[in-house]
């Protein structure tokens, strides 16, 4: 099998991508011109070129697991159901025409980002507060919770706000409780950084 680029006639366009029951649920509107379909699900951290020389590699399988990859083939379905454990969320998920000796792929980076569907994956923050009586203070409690966020420790991957005043959470801190001290009638509202959005959904879950 060989890589080639794919044209506009070529793409194949996903209806939807979810989880749904522990899976990744897939549908995609049927193709005239492919019945087979490589359905590639790949981690958002990994790159465009990283994810074409793992397909370079490995163009024969048509059924593969690898280290932040999966993909498997399927012929005239409109629909797959992969397991969430094969590949821990946020996932890109992009169809791939196959022919009889080429798989097509996106002809860049930007091109693959139009074509493919991203499944988030999920920081979740605990959050506690405590008020002291008649003291006018209180205490909020955070606890931000991910097992598989692939940053370094001292990375910002969150932030809390109070008073409008924007406070960083490192990869670091993950896991960790962080106690602020804040006026009774303030509040405290964790979120995610700019730069993670694209791949993470905030839960927040009050107690």
């Amino acid at each position: 099998m060989e890589i080639k680029y794919m044209n506009p006639q070529n793409q194949i366009m996903i209806q939807d991508a979810k989880i749904v029951n522990q899976n990744y649920s897939i549908s995609w509107l049927a193709s005239v011109y492919h019945p087979d379909i490589l359905v590639c699900v790949k981690s958002s951290w990994i790159t465009y070129d990283e994810l074409k020389k793992i397909l370079e590699n490995h163009c024969e399988e048509m059924r593969h697991q690898g280290n932040g990859v999966y993909w498997q083939k399927v012929t005239r379905q409109t629909s797959l159901q992969i397991l969430t454990t094969t590949i821990k969320a946020p996932v890109d998920v992009i169809l791939l025409p196959v022919t009889k000796n080429e798989i097509l792929i996106p002809a860049d980076g930007e091109e693959c980002a139009k074509l493919q569907k991203t499944i988030k994956g999920v920081i979740k923050c605990i959050k506690k507060r405590k008020s002291f009586f008649p003291v006018f203070k209180a205490a909020e409690h955070l606890t931000f919770v991910n097992d598989s966020l692939p940053v370094k420790g001292d990375e910002i991957v969150a932030e809390y706000m109070v008073d409008n005043l924007r406070y960083p959470v490192t990869a670091a801190m993950l896991g960790q409780t962080i106690s602020i001290q804040i006026p009774k009638n303030s509040t405290c509202q964790p979120c995610i950084t700019k730069n993670l959005n694209s791949k993470y959904n905030l839960t927040i879950s009050e107690e």
